[in-house]
This record gives C-alpha cells, structure tokens and sequence, in this order.
C-alpha cells in the first residue's frame, strides 16, 4: 500500500497472523504426538477409513434423491397427522416437542398415571420421557 513502511500493510499483517498460526499448530502438532494411544489411535481409524471404502466400493448404494424428498414428505405428512390426533385427544393445541406441555396435557388434563422413568436419571413421576 501506497505511503505505509514495509511491514504494516495488509498483506504482513496476514502474514504474521499465517506465521503464529503455524507456529502455534507445529507446537500442538508436537504435543499430541506424544499421547500414548494416538498412533493405535490413528492406524484404528485408518484401517476403518479404509474397510469402509473397500465395503463402498464392492457395495454402492445408490439412491434416489427425488424419491428421497418424496419419502421425506410423506413422513412430514404422517408427523403431522399424529399431532393433529394428539391435539384432537387434548381438545387444544400444544407443543409435543415440550415436556412441560406434553406433562400438563398427559397428567393434568388427561390423568395418566404419574411413574418414575425407567430411562433416565430423572426421578419425576412426571416424566415424559417414555
């Protein structure tokens, strides 16, 4: 740039930005070198890199993305099918993706029996979680 001593332009102040960037990667590059289990690590994942496109190579899957889309839409129009049941069960709209609605609709409106989930560590007897 016109004017500006060398070193303060632009392009220097990338180019030591690019310089720390380096610097700073070789330094960590070094440090997780030593970890232990990096090399079984790694030769793990690249012997799986690899099985996986042996099986992708033997065994194409092809599909078709309009029918994919298609396949999407007929699910979007059952889900909301299903909600529109369960509003009709309620006798009011509301949220399915919320606990606290699904909870006050379940237990207080419908009179589900409150049980401990078995599937979290939530002990609630509100739990929505089944």
């Amino acid at each position: 740039v016109e004017g500006e001593g060398e070193g303060d332009g632009p392009f220097a102040t990338v180019a030591r930005e690019l310089g720390m960037v380096d610097a700073l990667a070789t330094s960590l590059l070094r440090e997780v070198g030593k970890l232990p289990s990096l090399a079984f690590n790694l030769g793990v994942e690249m012997n799986i890199a690899a099985l996986l496109a042996r099986m992708e190579a033997s065994f194409p899957l092809a599909y078709n993305l309009e029918e994919v889309r298609r396949h999407g839409e007929r699910i979007d129009g059952k889900l909301r099918s299903f909600e529109e049941e369960a509003h009709g069960v309620a006798g009011e709209p509301f949220n399915l993706r919320s606990w606290k609605e699904l909870g006050a609709v379940l237990y207080d409106k419908l009179g589900a029996p409150q049980l401990a989930s078995r599937t979290s560590r939530n002990q609630n007897p509100r739990s929505t979680d089944e």
